[in-house]
Order: structure tokens, then C-alpha cells, then sequence
């Protein structure tokens, strides 16, 4: 069995805030007694250098932190469309102003976070997703429990000038990775993000 004091892959201080969205404080939020799915999107814009999108975190915990948008996958929806919704919810950003998903997962990472006597207050498996924004001049505006949205370059990320949840920059290095060799392209392949939500 995982020792829950190890270092967590993308932690509560990357998508936790989306998770919970009662009232009540975390503390008093029973997990069920498995995992849930999630989902994350890292957005890219074709700029020079490529940007970025990242959300600010208003809800605690973390209150303040930036995170890649995402949240909870809800009862019968697709991975792909929890995605979507999230990305829209959060950023105001969709198929309108030229997104696509790319079809296949960058990754998955768990949070798994303790409660602080002994027990957990959640425990998430998270799907990474990928993103075109095709649109340059796209305006992101925040929504949902996101109280700013920015634009970053992966340089920006890692030169610590800006209070990162998770690890952030480990899986915006990847998708750098992996489109530098031609394993992320927009094409046919890509997803417009129309996909019906919970409230369709």
C-alpha cells in the first residue's frame, strides 16, 4: 500500500478546488470509499512562444494558486466531454472561438489527499487532456470557481515568479515534449468540443 505521505503527482493544490462544491468546509465532506475520475486540460495557443492557459484557484484550498483548468468527470459523462465542460465553464473558452481537444490523454496522475487524522479527504484519478486554441486572439474571461484566468509560456511557468498548484510545469514540459516530436497535432483527428453537457 502507498504511504499517502509521499510527494502526490498532481495534488490537491492543482485541481481540488473544482472538486468540491458544497458549502459546507472540506473538513465535514465525507469521500466516497473509492476513487473518483477527474479530468485537467492544458490549452495551447500557437503564439511565439506557445502560451499557455491557467486558471487562478478562489475557493479554498488554495485560495490564489494557478492550476490548469479542470474538475470532477460527473455520472455518465465521457472523458472527453468533462473536458470540454470544465474548459468552458472556467475559462468561457469552447468550440465558438476554435478549440479542440485533441482525442488522446497526455497522462493521468492521482490526488490523494489526507484529512490530517489519519483519513483522506478525497482521492482523485486525474486524466490529463490536451488542447488547441485556434483562435490567437481568443479572450479567455474566468467563471465557475476560477477567479482569474492568464496566459503563461512555459518559461514564465518555471521561473517562480508565479504561485503554481501541483506540478503544473512537469506537465506543461511534457505536452512541449510531445509536441516538439510530433505526437500532439491539430488535425481531423481533433475534436470540435461539441459535446452535450450535464445540462443538455
Amino acid at each position: 500500500m502507498r504511504a499517502l505521505s509521499r510527494p502526490l503527482s498532481l495534488s490537491h493544490l492543482l485541481l481540488a478546488p473544482a472538486f468540491h462544491r458544497s458549502s459546507r468546509p472540506l473538513s465535514a465532506l465525507q469521500p466516497p470509499p473509492f476513487p473518483r475520475a477527474a479530468v485537467a486540460v492544458t490549452l495551447m495557443r500557437e503564439t511565439t512562444p506557445r502560451t499557455y492557459l491557467l486558471v487562478q484557484r478562489s475557493k479554498p484550498p488554495n485560495v490564489g494558486s494557478w492550476s490548469l483548468p479542470g474538475g470532477k468527470i460527473e455520472l455518465g459523462e465521457t472523458t472527453l466531454a468533462a473536458g470540454a465542460r470544465e474548459l468552458e465553464e472556467e475559462t468561457a473558452l469552447g468550440a465558438s472561438y476554435g478549440v479542440r481537444l485533441h482525442p488522446d490523454s497526455i497522462g493521468s496522475s492521482d490526488a490523494i489527499v489526507p484529512d490530517g487524522s489519519g483519513g483522506l479527504q478525497f482521492h482523485y484519478v486525474i486524466t490529463q487532456l490536451f488542447a488547441f486554441c485556434t483562435d490567437a486572439t481568443a479572450t479567455a474571461r474566468s467563471g465557475d470557481d476560477a477567479a482569474a484566468v492568464r496566459w503563461v509560456t512555459l518559461a514564465e511557468a518555471e521561473d517562480g515568479s508565479i504561485n503554481l498548484g501541483g506540478n503544473v510545469c512537469a506537465v506543461l514540459r511534457r505536452a512541449e515534449q510531445l509536441l516538439a516530436c510530433g505526437a500532439l497535432q491539430l488535425s481531423a483527428d481533433a475534436t470540435s468540443m461539441n459535446y452535450p453537457t450535464r445540462e443538455s
